[in-house]
């Protein structure tokens, strides 16, 4: 039972790793749609309110609802604090970037039709998620549990000129193992004794973004709909540095060493929504749509580092691999999307959403390209046996100061795919709180929303039984500018 959880919960954090597997589907099917200040403020439940430019990327419909075309600009600071827990021992890091998370425009065209109002065209930017994280974690393990005397078995019974030039070859090359039967080829970690400390950290980069192509139409003020083309475009990079270190230092003539991972992933995919919204009546409007699954093309580029250092004699030693470039594709689940608003006259709003995905449907595929020949098999079964649904309920309020000003408050729930739930004490579902203000003018308007996102996440240390678990708090301080044309 321990090793199918250990193995269920570490992919949540996905690290780097030599293969592609159902991390890849985890990562880029996870969306947060991350948006304008007035959709951020909101919690993102616009699905049945439209007339924002991250709202057509959750319902297309949205753009329907401009009267006016309209450009914006939605900077946004991140600052997350990341606490890693292991064994009771906690560490801390922070990560802080500023990143764009909407830019976009929308184009108004009456026509003079007496039932279909306006037909609109738009183009938007939309930041669906962020890949930015901090790991730090410290064990102390017996030498049997080390990663050096993984690179040993690894090794057994191949010739040091054909051992794996990611993992036991650098081993081989900077003295961390030893041949030490030539006949048999077997080897051995460089003479550690006792326990030993092993730190690993983990950092990762990058984004999920979403260019949209959109068109609505409005039909007598009182049903809109809308579809949009969407090119989706993932960035991704993991380095995970592992030390290990003996206790006895004094004596062992291996003083430590560190073996990095470094994996770069890039691509683009695409899908198409489909989305309507209905006023029924001056109070009431429901909105609806659907997201086909996103089949990307992706580039993993790995490499491996090795460095060692030695007592007798005193040496350092540096072994780096070659790059691996692999493609392959990935292909989320569909999403779907159901909400309900309140419009509470001339004074404010009220809004809720639910949305689903079934994880179970995402899986991995050979690229078209000549020599994408990975096998998956195994990586899509553990989809099917390991993923499930993932229920999204968002909620927000607006509320009118002024004929200008504005106060917003939302919230948004994520409920994990994952069924690593049963198996951990952590909580790996996500949850969102907003607050923001916005002032409207004739031809302009400015929005400012705070955000925070709270969510953990669990990995398995390499060689341990050990579950390190991340508390993730996400601050976003969001400000968008916009401009009627």
């Amino acid at each position: 039972m321990k090793r199918f959880i250990f193995s269920s919960v570490s992919i949540l954090l996905g690290l780097a790793a030599t293969a592609q597997n159902d991390a890849d589907v985890l990562r880029y099917s996870s969306q947060y749609v991350l948006g304008t200040a007035r959709f951020s403020g909101l919690g993102g439940a616009m699905g049945a309110l439209g007339g924002d430019m991250s709202a057509t990327h959750i319902n297309p419909a949205s753009i329907a609802l401009y009267r006016f075309g309209d450009i914006s600009f939605t900077p946004s600071m991140e600052f997350n604090v990341i606490e890693s827990e292991l064994n009771g021992n906690t560490a801390s890091a922070d990560q802080n970037k500023l990143v764009i998370n909407n830019i976009g425009f929308v184009l108004a065209n009456e026509t003079k039709d007496p039932y279909w109002k306006s037909v609109n065209f738009g183009v938007s930017y939309n930041r669906l998620n962020t890949f930015n994280d901090n790991l730090v974690a410290k064990s102390t393990l017996p030498v049997g549990n080390s990663m050096m005397q993984d690179f040993a078995n690894q090794a057994y019974g191949y010739a040091p000129g054909d051992l794996s030039e990611f993992s036991s070859l650098l081993a081989y090359n900077s003295y961390v193992i030893d041949r030490i039967d030539t006949i048999n080829d077997i080897y051995d970690g460089r003479a550690f004794t006792g326990d030993l400390t092993q730190f690993q950290n983990a950092e990762r980069s990058g984004r999920l973004s979403e260019t949209s192509l959109n068109f609505g139409a409005n039909y007598n003020d009182k049903v809109y709909i809308g579809a949009s083309l969407n090119f989706q475009s993932p960035y991704y990079k993991s380095k995970v540095e592992t030390t290990e270190t003996p206790l006895d230092v004094a004596n062992t003539d291996l003083v430590k060493y560190t073996y990095s991972e470094i994996l770069e992933t890039t691509g683009l995919g695409f899908n198409f929504k489909l989305g309507g919204i209905v006023k029924a009546g001056d109070y009431l409007r429901f909105g609806a749509s659907v997201q086909t699954p996103t089949t990307f093309t992706l580039t993993d580029n790995y490499r491996t580092k090795l460095t060692s250092e030695l007592r007798e004699p005193s040496e350092t030693f540096s072994e780096q691999s070659s790059l691996s470039v692999f493609e392959y594709r990935v292909r989320t689940p569909w999403r779907f999307m159901g909400s309900i608003a309140g419009i509470l006259g001339k004074k404010g709003l009220v809004s809720f959403q639910y949305e689903f995905a079934d994880f179970s449907g995402g899986k991995l595929k050979n690229a078209s390209s000549y020599g994408s020949n990975g096998d998956f098999s195994d990586s899509n079964e553990s989809i099917l046996k390991n993923f499930s649904i993932s229920n999204i309920y968002r909620a927000g309020a607006e509320y009118r100061f002024t004929n200008e000003f504005y106060g917003r408050a939302g919230f948004a729930y994520f409920s994990n795919p994952n069924r690593a739930n049963e198996f951990t004490d952590a909580d790996l579902n996500r949850y969102q709180y907003s607050g923001g203000l916005g002032y409207r003018a004739a031809s302009w308007s400015l929005d400012m929303t705070y955000q925070l996102a709270k969510f953990q996440e669990v990995y398995q240390t390499n060689n341990s039984a050990d579950i390190t678990t991340l508390s993730n708090n996400l601050s976003s301080i969001i400000l968008t500018l916009g401009f009627r044309l």
